[in-house]
């Protein structure tokens, strides 16, 4: 009795090609899911215009008032103010004069460090186009004219700056 035959064969070529292509088409699926970001959905941040200026006006004594800087939202995205977090600093030393999170921008309330931010114009939780944010300053402050100020405007659940600049305080 013989217990191997040399014309026998184990799996079949056709069992074998179908096999191939299927182990190729579920690895093709993995690799596309990972690629293309299938898996799950990537948080962004908004890409709005906003522009910050100083409106510090002088006085006819000859001194200056409140420092006063304004956050115009120009164009793009709108804001979620539940997610950013503004801050002010100095911009020489990097002493965050004013913070703000979600809940004191959407009551528009005090922030620390001796800046005030005053309103939001549009009152509701979005800041959107033609808005405005308008920050002013405390009485307990001191930025002095000519202070460099750094704004930025973070994107808390990513992280990224939605607004990075400086300007000096007239």
């Amino acid at each position: 009795m013989e217990l191997f035959r040399k014309d026998e064969k184990a799996v079949s070529p056709v069992i074998g090609v179908i096999l191939m292509v299927a182990i190729t088409v579920i690895l093709a699926a993995v690799i596309a899911s990972f690629v293309f970001g299938l898996g799950g959905e990537v948080k962004k941040a908004p890409t709005a215009s906003l522009t910050v200026t100083d409106a510090t006006d002088k006085l006819e004594s000859g001194t200056y008032s409140e420092a006063v800087l304004y956050i115009d939202h120009v164009g793009g995205d709108d804001v979620k103010l539940s997610e950013v977090t503004i801050l002010v600093k100095d911009a020489v030393t990097g002493d965050v004069l004013g913070k703000w999170v979600a809940q004191d921008l959407t009551t528009a309330t005090a922030g620390t460090g001796g800046i005030l931010v005053a309103q939001i114009d549009g009152g509701d939780a979005i800041f959107s186009a033609g808005e405005r944010i308008t920050i002013s300053e405390d009485s307990d402050s001191d930025v002095d004219p000519g202070t460099r100020l750094r704004v930025q405007i973070v994107h808390d659940p990513t992280s990224q700056l939605i607004l990075d600049t400086e300007l000096t305080v007239r």
